[in-house]
């Protein structure tokens, strides 16, 4: 379409200056006037082109606007303002109260050692028999009785009972039974020996008890075992009895 127009302005423009160009005798003047009259010529063209480029634009509709959308309302509330709260006081740790813990006080046992009690016969002083002279008969019984009690020695010789409580003996102390020991058992055991010649327990018997078998029966079995320091009478050694006294005692410390 550009083309379309440029073309009529092109031709208006050769044919306006054509006289000028064939004739042969120029001068100053017209010379001159020839000069202005193609920028005349293009001014006048130009406007008539702006004249009809204006007649042919289509008119613009105008177009309805859009209605701008309602503005929204926001409204702001206050917060209420904050009560102050107390301060809490902290909780404290509720300390249970510890029990003293007791201690078990484990008894201690001390060995036991025999009550050594020498039991002393007394020694009875040799009775003299005092004969009473009898008359003389016819009889062979009073014959014999009389010559019976003038014929018996007098016994006068020391008596000294049995021992066991020399050092040297090295007699053990009887075994405290541990289900004794648990149960507390106490008591004191007479034991009754007869000591022979040697110096040994020929037989061992129990006098008094101490209310509890186990600790009877390890007396007893101690006891047979010891080694003694017989009777004697005079020089000479003796079978003789002698009373063994065993203590069986715990104590705490």
């Amino acid at each position: 379409m550009f083309t379309k127009m440029i073309f009529p302005i092109a031709t208006f423009y050769f044919l306006e200056n054509r006289p000028a160009l064939m004739l042969g005798n120029i001068n100053h003047n017209s010379v001159t006037r020839s000069k202005d009259r193609p920028w005349i010529a293009l001014v006048l063209v130009l406007c008539a082109h702006l004249a009809m480029f204006a007649a042919l634009r289509p008119q613009s509709q105008s177009l309805p606007l859009d209605t701008p959308p309602e503005p929204i309302m926001i409204s702001l509330l206050s917060a209420p303002e904050a009560t102050p709260q107390k301060p809490v006081p902290p909780v404290q740790p509720v300390v249970k109260e510890q029990k003293p813990v007791k201690k078990k006080v484990k008894p201690i046992i001390k060995p036991v050692v025999p009550l050594i009690k020498q039991t002393h016969q007394p020694v009875t002083p040799p009775v003299e028999q005092t004969s009473t002279p009898v008359a003389a008969t016819d009889s062979p019984i009073a014959e014999q009785q009389t010559k019976t009690t003038t014929n018996k020695p007098a016994d006068t010789q020391p008596y000294q009972s049995p021992n066991f409580n020399a050092a040297y003996l090295n007699n053990p102390a009887p075994n405290y039974p541990p289900i004794s020991r648990r149960l507390g058992e106490q008591g004191l055991v007479l034991l009754r020996v007869q000591v022979t010649q040697d110096g040994k327990a020929g037989s061992v018997e129990l006098q008094t008890g101490s209310g509890s078998s186990r600790l009877d029966q390890a007396a007893l079995e101690a006891v047979k075992k010891w080694q003694f320091i017989p009777a004697k009478r005079g020089e000479q050694s003796v079978s003789a009895s002698v009373v063994v006294p065993v203590r069986f005692s715990i104590e705490e410390g």
